[in-house]
């Protein structure tokens, strides 16, 4: 399910995944963080998110349900 428009959304390379287009909400439910946590990452060279995203079982569901596309 693509994200609607108007969130604000993040490309990601996911080893074992590829890429995966995801919306910071998503994501930073995901991470337990808040948008604003994982804007503050992102910015980070090495951000450490797409570890804790191989790490994520629920992101792992996401990603098998079609909720995260991957390309």
């Amino acid at each position: 399910m693509p994200p609607q428009q108007g969130q604000p959304v993040v490309k990601l390379l996911v080893k074992g995944f590829g890429s995966v287009i995801i919306t910071i909400r998503l994501l930073a439910e995901i991470l337990n963080n808040t948008p604003e946590e994982v804007e503050d990452r992102l910015r980070l060279e090495d951000s450490g998110i797409e570890t804790a995203l191989q790490a994520s079982e629920q992101f792992r569901q996401l990603v098998e349900n079609g909720t995260i596309p991957t390309y």
